[in-house]
């Protein structure tokens, strides 16, 4: 029989409510599976989540305390910058006069709605590129369809936009040059001349 204080009960029951709220948000249920593991570390405690602090040897209290505290710190930073806020930097001088190149903003997700990671499997808080390693931060397989969830507001004129890194877009990374924004602003601003007709006629 289990047997539960009435203060685990309530922060069971907050928690629970919480995470189901937080589930109905995204509209997603497979997260349903985590809410065994959360009955079990408030009420059931079959699972020796925190062995360590029965530990008489302070050397294990010392590490394992450290590393539970990071654990919990790399997690809550992970679902912010995944759900809620996230900070960038301004790559280009195409925002001069309002930003600058390389000032550093906190984006809020919230306000557009969150996009749902459409790779599950990939490294915390690395962008789609691992520093030093240079390689993919994610493994493509398995693959959920593009999902973004309902945001608490709408786009606004002069809003700051920061869009996702086109997928598969080589030729920006191609370009050996400090300003690839600018560039491609110029690319297109020539192909979108118009043409000469009354040359073209004269040709003929």
């Amino acid at each position: 029989m289990i047997k539960a204080t009435c203060t685990q009960w309530i922060k069971f029951a907050i928690v629970l409510v919480l995470y189901l709220a937080f589930l109905i948000w995204l509209k997603s249920w497979l997260g349903l599976v985590v809410v065994p593991f959360i009955f079990d570390a408030y009420i059931a405690k079959k699972i020796p989540w925190t062995w360590w602090r029965k530990s008489k040897n302070r050397n294990v209290l010392t590490i394992m305390g450290w590393v539970d505290a990071i654990v919990f710190a790399l997690v809550a930073v992970y679902f912010v910058n995944l759900y809620f806020f996230q900070n960038y930097v301004i790559p280009s001088s195409s925002l001069e006069k309002s930003l600058l190149t390389g000032d550093y903003l906190f984006v809020s997700k919230l306000s557009y709605g969150p996009r749902v990671p459409q790779t599950p499997l990939h490294m915390p808080l690395a962008q789609h590129t691992l520093p030093i390693f240079n390689c993919k931060s994610y493994i493509e397989h398995p693959r959920w369809d593009y999902k973004r969830v309902k945001g608490l507001g709408e786009v606004q004129l002069n809003d700051i936009v920061v869009f996702n890194f086109p997928a598969g877009d080589t030729v920006a990374t191609g370009i050996p040059a400090d300003d690839i924004y600018h560039q491609s602003y110029m690319v297109g601003k020539e192909l979108a001349k118009p043409m000469d007709l009354s040359a073209m006629t004269a040709e003929q």
